[in-house]
């Protein structure tokens, strides 16, 4: 029983799939409820109507909370979370449920040496393969762009 068991992170605890309100979400990442809802406002999260997250959502949050206490600046997540849910979108994942939360679904999941490697940052999302510059083609902009009208008026 060293130093190192002693330094353990703040997690949000498991609950084997118990829901639970913002309120408890945002005391686990030590937070108040409101800068929670502009993370979910900032980066168009779906909003429970029910008002119960579950720990796949809580555990995306507080990895946000995280990077944002680590100084990353909120146009930093979004971009990333932009990219990650783009790469998602092209590999037909939003079509693997009908959650509405379907881009954070796999967050917080249990990681092992190698899954780690393979998974998405802030979504947790597991691809199955590494992806770096060796998985992509150097063409391949997944950027959001805006649409250029070639036209103007009626046809």
């Amino acid at each position: 029983m060293g130093a190192e068991t002693d330094r353990t992170e703040k997690k949000i605890p498991a609950t084997s799939g118990r829901h639970r309100t913002l309120a408890e979400v945002a005391k686990a990442c030590g937070k108040p409820a409101v800068a929670l809802r502009s993370i979910q406002k900032g980066l168009g999260l779906h909003v429970p109507a029910d008002g119960r997250y579950s720990d796949a959502y809580a555990a995306f949050l507080e990895k946000v909370v995280a990077l944002q206490a680590l100084h990353v600046d909120r146009a930093t997540i979004e971009g990333l979370f932009e990219k990650e849910c783009q790469i998602m979108r092209l590999l037909h994942v939003d079509s693997l449920t009908q959650s509405p939360t379907w881009y954070l679904d796999a967050c917080g999941q249990a990681d092992t040496k190698t899954s780690r490697r393979t998974r998405l940052f802030l979504c947790g999302h597991d691809l199955g393969f590494q992806l770096d510059g060796s998985a992509t083609q150097d063409i391949f902009d997944i950027a959001r762009r805006h649409v250029v009208r070639c036209y103007h008026g009626s046809r």
